[in-house]
């Protein structure tokens, strides 16, 4: 598995593996049928190979300045001001 986040191409059996493991309870059975099934998907998962994504920058300088704020905390909440589209 990489080091850094990275983007990939999820197939539709990986997509489907992620599914079924949500659905497991949190304290799954690790050396029964659910661990194998965690691990075909950590398998899958580490094979794939990573993909190039480019994000637009926004040109306003209130909206890049919101689009700057989450590329330095991800886990950032909109300020009550913030920009929100175009209104009618």
């Amino acid at each position: 598995m990489p080091a850094r986040c990275v983007v990939v191409q999820v197939s539709p059996l990986v997509r489907e593996l992620l599914l079924a493991v949500m659905r497991l309870p949190r304290l799954y059975d690790d050396r029964g049928a659910d661990g194998r099934l965690v691990q075909v998907l950590i398998d899958h998962l580490a094979a794939l190979p990573d993909e190039p994504l480019h994000l637009s920058v926004p040109t306003s300088r209130k909206l890049r300045a919101v689009a700057q704020r989450f590329v330095n905390d991800p886990g950032a909440k909109l300020p009550s001001q913030a920009p929100r589209g175009r209104q009618p």
